[in-house]
């Protein structure tokens, strides 16, 4: 992702979910803490769906700013078995 803060950079991507006119998800990875931190899912389509409407960079600051601090009462952690 592009123009995002430096403390940021290479954390944070997005993929579409449904294919190419699906939904946008964001999603954040800390790799020192082996953690992948679902950030955001558009209520729109993609093609209808501007990124300056929706607070998702300010969410994604917040849990950054809760898993550096190390508020980890902010977290639920979640695990899938596979089968």
């Amino acid at each position: 992702m592009r123009n995002l803060p430096q403390h940021l950079q290479g954390k944070l991507f997005r993929l579409r979910v449904r294919g190419r006119r699906g939904f946008r998800y964001i999603y954040m990875v800390n790799r020192e803490k082996s953690c992948v931190f679902g950030i955001f899912v558009s209520p729109e389509q993609r093609s209808k769906f501007d990124y300056n409407k929706f607070p998702w960079l300010e969410i994604a600051e917040q849990i950054h700013e809760d898993l550096i601090s190390g508020n980890m009462n902010s977290f639920q952690e979640w695990q899938f078995q596979s089968k």
